[in-house]
Order: structure tokens, then C-alpha cells, then sequence
């Protein structure tokens, strides 16, 4: 059930990267190789961010990841372009591609594929401390699950407010609908990869037509709203979402925001900022896993996971 340490234990030591190969003269892509410690459930996460891919700006295709990148250039400018993330077989390393135009923000890109792929996670860790959450549920416990980051919050944000209320393939959709309407279009080699979405400043500069150009896409009023502070919060840096912000901070930030309540906020909390003790206790994956517990039961139970909840949590939704 659990890891075998003795065949992991030498792998912990090291965990970096290097650069496999890079651009030639005629513009071909970058390859930045970045270890990991196994075991890495690979297939679980991937799965999770396919079902949530954004058409045009993400896609997931025989076992990599595809993406659409914007990124500060370091002259006031903004960089764009495409990367891909694949599992090397056999070594615990995952292969990045960057194109060349994202080359001057690499170091950007490759700190947020860390994240978003969890790279730096300590398995065995995780293992030894929900030791009693895999007896309880051998059928959903899988040693190497990673938490889903995100390679940028303010899209992961919108994503999970358009999914408040509706499936998780409405909520694609519609984002989609706002990457194309106000994201950036690329040049890109990748299928279905096409437009960056909206940063933060992008949606808040519309100001009070934020609502009409979002409502045009099919979004509610509501809806429209919660993303609209939300772009003014980040944009003007009263809400803090970047990686290892203080969750105690973070969440009551969140919810003081309209249309954003405990499930968002700790789910915005675990993606984007690593948070490995959140814990959407409302989720009905959560509530359908832990089928006959009442919702008080069911936080009192999750006090034994602490302070690996996130970990619990991405377990439970594959029950």
C-alpha cells in the first residue's frame, strides 16, 4: 500500500534540472528536463487537468500537456508562446519544451511547471503522514498522488468560479469563450492551441464594461461580478495568490470577495498558492466519497489528515 523507501530513498537526494537542448538557428524549441521524487502518479493528474483544460489554451494528448504562455519579458513587455510537459520513461524526470520566444522568461516558466506539476513534492512524506487515510480507503489511496498547481492563478480563478454552478465541461467551455474573446492570439505548431487567456490587468482595465463583456460570452451576472474583483484585487495586489502565500491570509481574502465562499477559497488556496492543507470539506466529491458522514463528521474526520488535506482531498475525488 505504501512506498517502499528503501528503493526511493537514494532518488530523494537530488531533484533539479537541465537544459537537454536548445533552440538551433532555425528556431526549433527549447527541452528543459525537471527531476522529481517518485513514485509519481503521473496519469492522475494529468487526468485531472484534462477533464479542466481550457480550449485554445490548454489540451492534453497522449500522456503530455499543452499550454499557451504569458509571461512578463523583463523589459515591460510580455512574453508569449507555448510549452509541453511529458513524462521521460524510465527516469523520474518530466520533459519541457518551451518555445523560443518564451526563452528570456525561462526561468518563469520552468518555476511555474514545478508548481503546477508539484514537482517538489516529497512523497514518502505524504505517505508516512496519511498512513491512516489509505488503511480507511484503500480503494481511492495512491501512493505519488500530486497536487494540481496552476501556471497561472488568476485563469485557474476564473476556471473555478464559472464551475460554481455548473458541470466541469460547462465551465470549460466558457472559459474558452473568454481565453478567445479577450485572451491574445499565438502562433503556435500544437493543435487546439491558440490564445493566451486574460491576465488580471487585462479584465480589470475594461472597468465597468467588465460585466457586458463577460455576460456576452453567456457568463451570469454573478459570475461576472466575482471575476471582475477578483481582477481588481489581484491587479492592484490586495489579494495575494502567489505560491506559499500564508493560507490564513489567503482564504479569508478570498471569501471576502462577492460570490466566492469556503469551497472556492480553499480550493483556490490548494491550487494556487500549494497549500497542502486545504480542505473543501462542501465539495460533493468530497461529500459523495465519504457517502453516510455527516458534513460535521466530516471535518472532525479530516483533522487526522492534517496537515496533508489537499492530499486526502485529490485521493477522495478518485474514490
Amino acid at each position: 500500500m505504501g512506498i517502499d523507501r528503501e528503493a526511493y530513498g537514494e532518488a530523494l537526494e537530488f531533484n533539479g534540472c537541465c537544459i537537454a537542448g536548445m533552440p538551433s538557428k532555425g528556431g526549433e524549441a527549447a527541452v528543459v528536463e525537471l527531476d522529481y521524487r517518485p513514485p509519481y502518479a503521473w496519469a492522475r493528474l494529468l487526468g485531472f487537468l484534462e477533464l479542466r483544460a481550457i480550449p485554445g489554451v490548454e489540451a492534453v494528448r497522449d500522456g503530455a500537456y499543452y499550454r499557451a504562455v504569458h509571461l512578463p519579458d523583463g523589459h515591460g513587455g510580455v512574453a508569449r508562446g507555448w510549452i509541453s510537459v511529458s513524462p521521460q520513461q524510465g527516469r523520474n524526470r518530466v520533459a519541457v519544451q518551451v518555445c523560443p520566444s518564451l526563452l528570456g522568461a525561462l526561468p518563469q516558466v520552468i518555476a511555474r511547471v514545478r508548481r503546477q506539476f508539484d514537482l517538489d513534492c516529497n512523497p514518502i512524506a505524504i505517505d508516512e503522514g496519511l498512513q491512516g487515510f489509505a488503511a480507511q480507503f484503500p480503494d481511492a489511496y495512491l501512493p505519488g498522488t500530486r497536487l494540481p498547481g496552476c501556471f497561472d492563478a488568476f485563469e485557474m480563478c476564473v476556471r473555478a468560479v464559472l464551475g460554481q454552478q455548473i458541470s466541469v465541461k460547462g465551465a470549460s467551455t466558457l472559459a474558452g469563450r473568454v481565453a478567445e474573446s479577450l485572451g491574445t492570439p499565438i502562433e503556435s505548431p500544437i493543435e487546439g492551441i491558440r490564445c493566451t487567456f486574460p491576465s488580471a490587468e487585462d479584465v480589470a482595465g475594461l472597468g465597468d464594461g467588465v460585466q457586458d463583456a463577460l455576460g456576452s460570452l453567456g457568463i451570469v451576472g454573478a459570475r461576472t461580478r466575482t471575476i471582475g474583483a477578483l481582477a481588481r484585487a489581484l491587479s492592484e495586489g490586495s489579494l495575494d495568490l502567489s505560491y506559499g502565500a500564508d493560507p490564513d491570509a489567503v482564504i479569508p481574502a478570498l471569501v471576502e470577495l462577492p460570490g466566492i465562499g469556503p469551497w472556492t477559497a480553499h480550493y483556490v488556496s490548494m491550487r494556487a498558492t500549494g497549500n497542502s492543507d486545504a480542505f473543501p470539506s462542501t465539495d460533493l466529491g468530497v461529500k459523495k466519497a465519504l457517502d453516510g458522514l455527516s458534513q460535521k463528521e466530516i471535518e472532525a474526520a479530516a483533522e487526522a489528515w492534517r496537515p496533508w488535506r489537499s492530499y486526502a482531498t485529490m485521493n477522495l475525488w478518485s474514490r
